[in-house]
């Protein structure tokens, strides 16, 4: 396929790399001369530095003969009339957008109706953020649309059960049926085997029900404890959105997040929600927040002022979300609060680069808006029999949820027998309701619903190898 990036960001990039390595002929247009060149010497791919809300700059991109244009720039108008221009071309048209309020200007509507899809980061990162909360903030979640199990991530920590054992052996030492199905160590994405050795400090990322993923983490000292109030640092658009949620679940209403539960398998938290705080330090914010949510409290204060978090009793609660625009302040008023006595912090990061050291800093979960649009941007590229795809933050690897079709060869044959690509792993199969981590005899039928690990330059491959085409 042939697919124009508009905006050589982080996303672009990101973005970039995942589909080269699939074979796809990428060209990205980036107007700073020097990130274009960055670029360059960093990916095989044509990059083209000229303003791209110029037709002239599109139609030398390549958009007439173009599969796909995806603009993923800072600017929302950027976006929207980079798509606007290409409106008479073929192109699927994906566009980042920030601001879902489009009535600034009748020329933004208009470009609105040629975009194909889109996605909006703070949107997918409060997502995750409640994800989270619902589970208890322990670690990130990677919950599936089609079977009933969960995929969390761990951070080794000095004096772990699993530093210094095999797989197989912190398996079996804790007596639980669950799979450590990856390990990222320095960057790099380990797809173990039962013999690799776990180190401190690695980030392992775990699947089993939630159930056993609870077990496993109140073993090792990590108990799933209800989160009863909620501190939410910044009254931004993802303050909002997580305050906005968790306050209309604590009065019975529905809101545009309610769908979320139904990722969750009917396991919410326990008890209702009883307080909320919010805090910005921006008054006029304030007064807002305050009107929108007149049942949470809410504090015009700055959070790196730390005698906030003694006159305002803030220690008690369950779990802080901070959500301002700076990712330094975020982590680290998340990890003071921790030290007071706050048990839980979940932080957002704009850089995509410091979601690992963040984690490794003491954060429980880490969530990055630019991060949170690659998966859905991703999901819709790859056609197929491919429902859903999870990216792993700063790796070269995908998790994709797909359904066996009656014409692929894998139907009748068991798994030892099935040539998979290199560094392909089968998580799980989900066959009449039921989940399985399937073993080397584990004979595959049509409608079985499978979770895959895989390297993204086989996902085409993986992809072909479950569909038969």
């Amino acid at each position: 396929m042939k697919i124009i990036i508009i905006g050589g960001g982080e996303v672009g990039v990101q973005l970039a790399k995942q589909l080269i390595s699939e074979q796809n002929d990428v060209v990205i247009v980036e107007m700073d001369a020097s990130c274009a060149s960055d670029i360059a010497n960093k990916l095989d791919c044509l990059v083209i530095n000229e303003p791209a809300n110029k037709i002239s700059t599109l139609i030398k991109a390549g958009v007439e003969t173009a599969d796909y244009l995806i603009s993923v720039t800072d600017s929302d108008e950027v976006n929207l009339i980079c798509c606007g221009l290409a409106a008479t071309h073929p192109p699927f048209k994906i566009a980042r957008v920030r601001n879902l309020d489009f009535e600034s200007t009748e020329m933004l509507k208009a470009n609105m109706k040629s975009i194909d899809l889109v996605v909006n980061p703070e949107v997918e990162a409060s997502r995750k953020i409640i994800r989270s909360i619902e589970h208890g903030a322990i670690s990130d979640i990677i919950a599936f649309s089609s079977i009933d199990m969960h995929m969390r991530n761990l951070i080794v920590d000095e004096g772990s059960v699993f530093a210094g054992k095999s797989v197989q052996e912190a398996c079996q030492a804790l007596g639980k049926e669950f799979l450590i199905s990856g390990i990222v160590r320095r960057h790099s994405f380990i797809i173990p085997s039962g013999a690799t050795v776990i180190e401190e400090e690695d980030n392992l990322y775990l699947l089993a029900t939630s159930e056993v993923l609870d077990e496993v983490y109140d073993a090792i000292g990590k108990p799933r404890d209800h989160i009863e109030n909620i501190l939410i640092v910044g009254g931004g658009v993802v303050g909002r959105h997580v305050a906005e949620h968790f306050t209309q679940k604590q009065n019975g209403n529905r809101g545009p997040f309610s769908e979320l539960a139904a990722l969750f398998n009917g396991r919410a938290v326990k008890k209702d929600i009883r307080q909320i705080k919010i805090v910005d330090r921006d008054y006029e914010c304030c007064k807002q927040l305050a009107e929108h949510f007149p049942s949470s409290m809410v504090l015009n204060a700055d959070i790196s002022d730390e005698t906030i978090f003694e006159e305002e009793r803030m220690s008690g609660f369950d779990v802080i979300v901070t959500t301002t625009d700076s990712h330094e302040l975020n982590v680290l008023s998340a990890l003071y609060a921790k030290k007071l006595g706050i048990k839980r912090a979940v932080s957002v990061v704009s850089n995509i680069n410091y979601i690992n050291i963040a984690l490794r800093l003491g954060i429980d979960v880490v969530v990055s808006p630019k991060n949170s649009i690659i998966d859905p941007i991703l999901k819709h590229i790859r056609t197929g029999t491919v429902s859903a795809i999870h990216s792993i933050a700063d790796t070269d690897v995908d998790i994709m949820e797909a359904r066996v079709q009656g014409k692929s060869a894998m139907c009748g044959k068991q798994l030892k027998d099935i040539k998979l690509p290199e560094d392909t792993l089968i998580l799980s199969a989900n066959r009449d309701g039921r989940s399985v981590i399937p073993r080397g005899g584990f004979v595959f039928e049509e409608g079985d619903d499978l979770i895959v690990l895989a390297r993204a330059s086989s996902a085409s491959r993986v992809d072909g190898l479950i569909s038969g085409e």
